[in-house]
């Protein structure tokens, strides 16, 4: 499937220096964002129980930032000079986050093809001097053949694990070309149970954030259709509705498929929807339909962050 990118996307806004999000944010960031995290892991953990261990819970993904998130990894693996994989790098803007800890290449690649946004990010790091080898290319998870065994020292994803449909048989492919103790690290939702879990419902009404997982077959094509395609780009979520790319996994069948796949846990994270909960208290109705073939948890959490280790 090729994609190309509309006119507003080759702007490439991202590449532009921006003082509050550079500068300030990242000075008020550790202080505020460690107290909010403590004080709402302590609540949240006495407040709801799951079936598998949780370092860390969080209401919204507030806390949850990219920032904080590459500090982390490079806590348990040092980025320096390392190799590291973006499974599926969309447009390739993750690549930037990883430069600016010298990593020795980054290979980045995608289900669809981005490649003149691919360019761009390439001059970008020329004409800044990283030293980081970058490459893209457009590729299925599921077929890695191209890479040799226990190549990475680290594979990055984001926003992309909930749409693995077979995400079993993606696991044992980042196995194996993972090093001996180098680390999965991804960040991804909101997953498909949850409220807008197939990036498209609850876009008229909070109400209607569980549609795809309530109505029939032929209501739910209705409610699709009902509002005019906006853009052939990843913000219309009906482009991962048309290509069935979910995976359609609860939280603990992702930990499950990664222990299975012999990776070892280093850190788990889940965000609670707090629209979801809104929602849910809203109509108390809808709950009771919705628990009936969901655990009440499921249908709550909108996304979690994993870093394991092989």
């Amino acid at each position: 499937i090729l994609y190309k990118m509309d006119k507003s996307q080759k702007e490439l806004y991202w590449l532009r220096p921006n003082l509050i999000e550079n500068k300030l944010k990242p000075l008020l960031r550790k202080p505020i964002y460690g107290i909010y995290k403590f004080l709402h892991n302590i609540y949240l953990k006495n407040k709801y129980k799951i079936n598998f261990d949780v370092d860390q819970w969080l209401l919204g993904q507030r806390g949850n930032d990219y920032v904080f998130l590459r500090k982390k990894v490079n806590n348990y693996k040092e980025i320096k000079n390392k190799k590291i994989f973006i499974a599926g790098c969309g447009t390739g803007r993750d690549s930037l986050s990883w430069l600016k800890y010298n990593p020795e290449e980054i290979t980045g690649v995608d289900f669809f093809n981005y490649e003149e946004s691919w360019d761009q990010f390439k001059k970008y790091s020329l004409k800044n001097k990283y030293k980081t080898k970058l490459n893209f290319y457009q590729a299925d998870l599921e077929r890695l053949s191209g890479i040799p065994n226990e190549y990475f020292d680290i594979i990055s994803s984001d926003a992309v694990f909930e749409h693995l449909n077979k995400f079993e048989t993606i696991c044992k492919e980042f196995y194996r070309i993972l090093k001996p103790g180098g680390v999965l690290y991804s960040t991804f939702g909101p997953l498909y149970y949850s409220w807008g879990g197939d990036h498209y419902s609850g876009w008229d009404n909070i109400d209607s954030g569980y549609n795809h997982i309530i109505l029939s077959k032929e209501k739910y094509k209705a409610y699709l259709a009902k509002n005019r395609y906006f853009s052939p780009g990843e913000e219309d979520g009906r482009r991962w509705i048309t290509n069935n790319l979910f995976s359609y996994l609860k939280p603990i069948e992702y930990i499950n498929l990664l222990n299975k796949s012999k990776f070892c846990k280093l850190f788990t994270s889940i965000m609670l929807d707090p629209i979801a909960i809104k929602c849910l208290r809203k109509r108390p109705d809808l709950k009771d339909e919705l628990t009936k073939n969901h655990s009440y948890l499921d249908l709550l959490i909108t996304g979690m962050t994993i870093i394991f280790k092989k």
